[in-house]
């Protein structure tokens, strides 16, 4: 009996250690059940905040005409609107997720976006009208002005990037080409004056022909193209004309020339 006794009382340790070990398996268990529903909730939270920073992108970029990027804190491509992809000619796919200069096979590592990103930006949290200039593989030479501003999303917890792009490469060929054009025009300017000045002529003391002269001059040169510049067309010809009319240009010379191109049909005979 001694023996027996001594058999059940291991028995109830036993069946009390294998109890201690269940009620501590089931603490442990249900707090590793708590760290993985928070970690889910955390994810789930983490994963919705990106979703919201999406839609909150998107919502922004399609409402602007120029191109525009939005990016991440790390500088990476959130959403990027319509004007954006046909300017510079990349597609969705390998464009959204990448880090800006990375994108278009690294065309867009340009060490003046590099400088304005990393340096001027985090200081100021913007910044405006900086220009730079990039030749790009697939769309040649470019002139941009950037403009760009930081905004935290306190909602989410996260902050974008406002990359504005504008393209103004056209503006800057017209004002070559206008500064070109001026430039004809103070020759065309100088010449008249070395041949009426020095003999102390003005206004109708000047040859009718000389004063002719200086108006076709002038249509002439602002119309039709030069080795240097194309030309700026007859509408600003006669702009020129117009505006200057007894001032620079004879009164007579100038409304006879502006009917024979309005009124007349007269046009420049091409080179």
């Amino acid at each position: 009996m001694f023996y027996s006794s001594l058999l059940i009382g291991d028995h109830m340790k036993e069946g009390n250690k294998t109890k201690k070990q269940l009620v501590h398996e089931l603490m442990e268990l249900h707090s590793q059940n708590a760290a993985l529903e928070k970690s889910i909730t955390g994810s789930i939270s983490a994963q919705l905040a990106v979703e919201e920073l999406q839609r909150y992108a998107e919502s922004i970029v399609e409402t602007i005409r120029q191109p525009l990027l939005v990016l991440d804190a790390d500088l990476k491509i959130i959403s990027a609107n319509r004007n954006f992809y046909s300017t510079f000619k990349v597609i969705h796919g390998e464009t959204l997720g990448c880090f800006i200069y990375d994108l278009g096979n690294k065309q867009w590592n340009i060490p003046g976006l590099r400088k304005l990103l990393e340096e001027v930006l985090p200081e100021k949290q913007a910044f405006y009208d900086f220009e730079v200039a990039h030749n790009f593989q697939d769309i040649g030479h470019k002139i941009m002005l950037l403009n760009a501003h930081e905004i935290y999303r306190k909602d989410i917890g996260a902050k974008m990037i406002l990359l504005a792009i504008e393209d103004i490469t056209e503006r800057k060929q017209a004002e070559t080409q206008l500064m070109g054009a001026k430039a004809d025009l103070e020759r065309s300017n100088k010449d008249l004056e070395q041949f009426a000045y020095p003999r102390g002529l003005k206004g109708e003391e000047i040859l009718i022909e000389a004063r002719i002269l200086a108006v076709a001059d002038v249509v002439e040169t602002m119309a039709s193209h030069r080795p240097y510049r194309p030309g700026l067309g007859i509408d600003a010809a006669l702009g020129e004309i117009e505006k200057n009319r007894g001032l620079l240009y004879d009164s007579h010379a100038a409304d006879t020339c502006l009917r024979l191109f309005r009124e007349k049909g007269y046009r420049l005979a091409k080179a």
